[in-house]
């Protein structure tokens, strides 16, 4: 640890803005989304967030109170809420240490009342979907693909999210966007689309000034500034992360829970100008050289244990995620070296129980995620993987 901090530090976060880019993104807004493999031929409705994706899937397949929503146990929290707002029950099924889906146990929770299995795509590996899509056809239930970690990721089947009934993208989770969600549906002429307004003006103002910031960061590590301010702020502040005192799990994150005044909000129109200029292929390419170049110092190590065996084909992986012991301890102390970690999920949405889902709370607490996105090179890849290697010798 101190010999890294002794050398050139990085900026090693998510990717950011600069405000010439946000010039040109208001500037120029296109008529069209973007034609990615993801959205062909389907039906497509840009909103605000991944959440009012979720909340417009109630308005437009008419989800009432009572009705039950089959939910991976392991989950965000944020798809959750939307669902409670419109009076649905939600009922766990069982994920695995693996974050694979059970679908015999989605099949044994099934009642007269189940109107939608919502299935999650880990991290951008697919799940196995054909066997769960046939039950699901002769059970007259609807599937949703939660993309929201798999965006320009394919499986077996072809680009992920276009099996289901629908699918959810939250594009600036990932993409240098002040805000974006997508809802994507089967072409059905009987569906009703809204026409959403454009809002939360204050919250893209506070999204913006962070996008700018990080960029900023890229900027002053690039004329070498970055590693001498990085260190004044580690001196002044410790960034020591003090620990909650919880009785039992940590509530998730308050900005996770759904906002009604992001109710039938679309996407904004810096966030369409902007989309404009992304690469499908240049993104998926770096992040996939970005990951086979971490995973090998991981797989030096037996103590950290990556979620996936392998890279697949076609999968265009957000971030690496490990299984480690104290995944809390090594964010902050990757964060201390700017090094945009996290503990993932870590919270617990607080009107649901976990209590009958071990494996997904052995998800949520052990699962780490180190940054592997678009806007890092060798370099980057190089100083995460020599700051791992250092605190291992200190937190193993």
């Amino acid at each position: 640890m101190k010999k890294i901090c002794k050398g050139q530090l990085l900026y090693c976060g998510s990717e950011g803005i600069s405000i010439t880019k946000v010039i040109r993104g208001l500037s120029n807004v296109p008529t069209e989304l973007p034609a990615w493999e993801q959205l062909k031929r389907r039906v497509v409705l840009p909103t605000f967030l991944g959440r009012v994706a979720v909340q417009q899937l109630c308005e437009i397949w008419q989800l009432k109170s009572g009705d039950e929503i089959l939910m991976p146990a392991y989950n965000c929290g944020t798809e959750i809420d939307p669902f409670l707002l419109y009076g649905c029950k939600i009922v766990f099924y069982r994920v695995d240490e693996r974050a694979q889906i059970d679908v015999m146990d989605i099949m044994r929770r099934r009642t007269p009342h189940t109107k939608v299995v919502y299935v999650t795509h880990y991290f951008g590996w697919s799940q196995d979907l054909r066997e769960l899509i046939r039950w699901c056809s002769k059970e007259n239930l609807r599937i949703v693909e939660d993309c929201a970690l798999a965006l320009f990721s394919s499986g077996p089947d072809g680009p992920l999210g276009l099996q289901g009934d629908a699918a959810i993208f939250s594009l600036g989770k990932f993409l240098p966007l002040p805000a974006a969600g997508l809802l994507t549906l089967r072409q059905d002429s009987t569906l009703k689309i809204p026409v959403l307004s454009e809002g939360a003006r204050i919250e893209m103002i506070k999204r913006i000034q962070s996008l700018i910031r990080k960029d900023l960061q890229r900027q002053l590590e690039r004329v070498g500034l970055y590693s001498f301010l990085r260190r004044v702020k580690m001196h002044i502040s410790n960034r020591q992360v003090n620990e909650q005192g919880f009785e039992e799990l940590p509530d998730m994150p308050t900005d996770y829970y759904f906002d009604e005044s992001f109710r039938n909000i679309g996407i904004p129109r810096l966030s369409l100008g902007l989309l404009e200029a992304i690469d499908p292929n240049r993104v998926a390419r770096q992040r996939r050289e970005n990951y086979l170049q971490l995973e090998k110092v991981v797989k030096q190590f037996p103590d950290f244990v990556p979620l996936f065996a392998n890279l697949q084909e076609g999968v265009c992986p957000p971030v690496f995620p490990i299984i480690v012991k104290d995944s809390s301890a090594w964010a902050r102390a990757l964060a201390r070296l700017g090094i945009g970690a996290y503990s993932w999920w870590k919270g617990y949405h607080r009107k649901c129980s976990w209590e009958a889902f071990a494996e997904a709370r052995y998800l949520k607490d052990h699962l780490l995620c180190l940054p592997v996105n678009q806007g890092l090179g060798e370099p980057h890849m190089a100083f995460i993987g020599q700051a791992v290697t250092a605190l291992r010798l200190e937190m193993c």
